[in-house]
């Protein structure tokens, strides 16, 4: 199946994960791709609309359920003599009977009942074929674009060249677009000086045949449900989701805490920091090299000063007392997206550093000047990396203190 529920182009943008470049977009495509999937199993059903034939046992009544459907173009039946017999479309209604799955906010049909001279469906072993649209809706908008060029677009071209009207809807990969009754996959977008759209396409997606199309033919782009629009960008965005929440409800130069830092006699915990964002990590590589983690840890447990404490309650005193003892050694881990890029991304520098002391550096709020600095040496514990099925590959290094943490700014 060709599809996703979100496009590349919000996923890339400032309120989700805030990447201009497009040096990973194939890669943030087949994350949207995965994620679109691992919603269809969780939900056990499909929210995009494809076209095919499919085969039911008879049930001997005047009801037949079927998955999610949109519309039924064709219902036949295999006759004791073996024969298929097609019924028309007189001959049965679909329920309920307000689902209308091709407006927002619809639902699909579930079941057929039969109507006028047939009374149920024959008793047999995948007897009953219906052919239509399948999948919980079938909504689509008018894009304001239309194909261009000076050919029409055969059924064989994969790149099309589109004109667009003033307000049109900007295309972007991950789009499925439809163009008279085939569906065609967006799996590039690109847009010269003079205003004028590339797509590179898959052809007759999800059940259609690639056609021929007249120079002007409209385009509309399949919409899905808000939520699973949703549900697909927070998967494929991973733990970034906190940073997303924070810009949605303070503005989009929202930074800082998740929750406020606590402070304790004796030193400033600098803690409850959520890394995605403005947050700034800085881990030292095998080779002495500090290396910025900070585009895939997405976590940084409680890390600042901390200092043992020493009971020197005297027999007179009337409450207990304590003095500051030496700094404690502190334990603290990372965790966020696995990537192996090498030399600078979380596996090719964490997996070489594992039982050595390194530096680290970590700006809660960034590491613009003035602003808040822990830096010590640490000693790497463990690396691990970790998955579900259907998720993003995610690591976790383990740190303890090796000397002491230095609270300062930059």
């Amino acid at each position: 199946m060709a599809n996703a529920y979100a496009d590349l182009a919000t996923l890339k943008s400032a309120s989700v994960l805030n990447a201009p470049d497009d040096a990973h977009d194939e890669r943030l495509l087949t994350l949207l791709e995965a994620a679109s999937r691992w919603i269809d199993g969780y939900c056990g059903r499909q929210f995009c609309a494809s076209h095919g034939e499919r085969r039911f046992d008879g049930t001997g009544k005047a009801a037949l359920t079927v998955p999610d459907l949109v519309s039924a173009s064709e219902v036949r039946v295999r006759e004791a003599s073996g024969e298929w017999i097609g019924w028309s479309s007189g001959d049965w209604i679909l329920y309920p009977l307000n689902s209308a799955p091709r407006e927002p906010g619809g639902r699909p049909y579930t079941r057929i009942m039969l109507a006028g001279k047939h009374r149920r469906f024959p008793l047999s072993r995948a007897g009953v074929t219906v052919g239509g649209v399948w999948g919980y809706c079938d909504v689509r908008e008018d894009t304001g674009v239309q194909t261009g060029g000076d050919a029409p677009v055969a059924s064989g071209d994969a790149a099309l060249t589109l004109e667009a009207d003033e307000g049109a809807i900007d295309l972007s990969a991950g789009h499925t677009i439809r163009i008279g009754d085939e569906q065609l996959y967006v799996t590039a977008a690109s847009t010269d000086d003079q205003d004028v759209t590339t797509l590179t396409v898959q052809r007759g997606v999800n059940g259609t045949t690639a056609a021929a199309h007249a120079v002007g033919s409209r385009v509309s782009v399949y919409r899905y449900p808000r939520g699973v629009a949703e549900a697909c960008l927070l998967q494929a965005a991973g733990g970034r989701w906190e940073r997303r929440q924070r810009r949605l409800l303070h503005g989009p130069h929202a930074a800082g805490p998740v929750s406020p830092p606590s402070r304790r006699p004796g030193g400033v915990s600098m803690t409850g920091y959520a890394s995605a964002g403005r947050s700034y990590v800085a881990v030292a590589d095998a080779y002495g090299t500090m290396r910025d983690l900070s585009p895939w840890v997405e976590r940084v447990s409680p890390l600042g000063q901390a200092l043992t404490g020493r009971d020197v309650t005297g027999v007179n005193d009337a409450a207990a007392r304590t003095a500051a003892g030496p700094a404690a050694a502190q334990e603290f881990t990372l965790s966020g997206r696995w990537d192996d890029t090498p030399e600078i991304g979380p596996d090719a520098v964490l997996s070489g550093v594992v039982g050595h002391s390194v530096a680290v550096e970590y700006g809660p709020v960034g590491s613009a000047a003035g602003q808040r600095r822990v830096s010590g040496t640490f000693v790497c514990l463990s690396y691990r990396i970790s998955s579900r099925a259907g998720e993003p590959v995610r690591f976790e290094a383990a740190f303890r203190q090796d000397g002491l943490v230095e609270l300062g700014v930059w």
